[in-house]
């Protein structure tokens, strides 16, 4: 017995060791914001970086996607859910029905509701009914990469469905395919063409913290533009919580350039707010959580414009969607053909009509 509690204390202190080098490697991930921001002005004032065009115009091009749940409920294993259905198709099947509007992206960014880990990982104990855990194999993150998604949010309340492992094995998963990811105050850098984005992945479920004002505030200083990507609200209302109506205004004055939410899995409105699109809300997606989940969706594209460096524009467009044809969700959104429904959509998103057609 001796013996057996010595072998356990052993595994527990191994077990502590893994997890604390894990959480440090993946955190380089996002790592220290202020020396990606200073590695990144030096590699363009060194002319490593792309120069803009000869007259100084550069258009820089987002896609958002909503809640992607690329996994089933951990007891639903019938053919037509996701764990099942996925074995039956290629990687780029999923994104197939919004390809054209895919290819525009200079950056593609989703919300990774869900996990990617192995069987063996535990489920976490849930205190509320009903509950759902989403993992699927580690292999199927490729619809990602296959999908020239670029960065995903972890920042949900699905991410940890599986304990630290599990959130472990999901960010190690996406390192190794090159896909940046974020969850926290931390923002993930990106550039394009010289210009430098900080977008934040969070998620609140009261009014926002100062600290996340605060590194949105902070970001200002570095960056040329801070994009917001939030997981907050009540879920299945087309309408946004006075809470998060709150929490948006005050990321925008804080120095939010763009604030998109996730999190309802329906659609609600935007709202143009001191010159800034929150969009409160972009719905599911490829969502494996359901087989029929509202079937109302939007891509939502926002371009920037600069000209010798600075803002003169932006842009947006909604492309409104089907998450499924058919009586099943086959996990294979697609474009609205233009049409009363089409218009519907887009009347309902910039809050000319108060309830989806």
């Amino acid at each position: 017995m001796k013996t057996s509690s010595y072998i356990m204390s052993a595994i527990g202190l191994f077990m502590a060791f893994f997890s604390l080098w894990w959480t440090i490697t993946l955190g380089e991930q996002i790592g220290n914001p202020t020396k990606h921001y200073e590695t990144l002005r030096a590699a363009v004032a060194a002319g490593e970086i792309d120069e803009p065009s000869d007259n100084g115009l550069i258009e820089i091009t987002f896609n958002f996607f909503g809640d992607c749940t690329l996994a089933s409920q951990w007891d639903k294993t019938d053919k037509d859910r996701f764990n099942s259905f996925v074995k039956t198709v290629d990687s780029a099947y999923f994104f197939d029905g919004v390809r054209d509007v895919l290819s525009m992206g200079d950056v593609n960014i989703a919300n990774c509701e869900g996990t990617f880990t192995s069987p063996s990982t535990k489920r976490i104990g849930k205190n509320h009914s009903p509950a759902f855990w989403f993992r699927s194999d580690p292999s199927t993150a490729q619809i990602f990469s296959a999908n020239n998604i670029h960065a995903v949010s972890l920042a949900n309340n699905h991410a940890n469905d599986y304990g630290e492992c599990g959130y472990l094995e999901t960010g190690e998963t996406l390192n190794n395919l090159g896909i940046l990811w974020g969850d926290g105050d931390e923002p993930v850098i990106i550039e394009r063409q010289g210009i430098i984005f900080a977008v934040f992945f969070i998620k609140f479920w009261d009014d926002i913290s100062q600290s996340t004002l605060d590194a949105v505030q902070n970001a200002s200083l570095h960056s040329d533009i801070q994009i917001v990507y939030f997981h907050a609200g009540d879920e299945g209302i087309h309408a946004p919580d006075a809470y998060k109506i709150r929490s948006c205004h005050a990321l925008v004055e804080a120095g939010a350039d763009l604030v998109i939410g996730s999190h309802p899995h329906v659609l609600q409105p935007i709202e143009n707010y001191g010159g800034v699109n929150i969009v409160y809300s972009i719905g599911n997606f490829i969502f494996g959580g359901n087989l029929n989940p509202e079937n109302r969706t939007v891509v939502y594209q926002h371009t920037f414009v600069f000209e010798n460096g600075g803002l003169i524009d932006n842009r947006e467009r909604v492309y409104p969607c089907y998450i499924y044809s058919g009586p099943v969700n086959k996990y294979q959104p697609y474009i609205m053909e233009n049409g009363e429904l089409h218009d519907g959509v887009i009347d309902f998103m910039y809050g000319r009509r108060t309830a989806l057609p």
